[in-house]
Formats: structure tokens, sequence, C-alpha cells
């Protein structure tokens, strides 16, 4: 198995908003999944498992130095 590095994680947002907008701009951001609380923790284990077996896109970290 590779090893991760910040640069290959997915990113989940996790939030109370629910609105439609706000999920496709962070989606278009480059999230790669989104939850609206309260955390259920059997859709937030769903959705890991999804991302590990998916190649989405993840966002790019800019090292700073």
């Amino acid at each position: 198995m590779a090893s991760a590095n910040a640069s290959s994680l997915p990113i989940i947002m996790l939030t109370a908003h629910a609105d439609e907008k706000l999920v496709i701009a962070s989606l278009k951001a480059g999230a790669n999944g989104y939850l609206v609380k309260p955390l259920i923790p059997k859709r937030l284990m769903e959705l890991i498992a999804k991302l590990c077996r998916s190649a989405l896109p993840t966002l790019r970290c800019h090292k700073h130095g």
C-alpha cells in the first residue's frame, strides 16, 4: 500500500449547512465529499470507503518556504 501525503488526501466537508449552493461551491472548490450534521458515523464510514475506492482528484497543497 502506498503511503499518503497531504497532497493526496481526499477532503470531506462536514457542516451544519445543507444549502445546495454551499454544497456545490464546496465541491467546486475541491472537496471530494460533503456531509451535513448531525454526523452519522455509518454515513461517514461509507463516504470514506467510497473515496478510498475512487480516483477522485484531491486538493493540491502548496508548500511555502
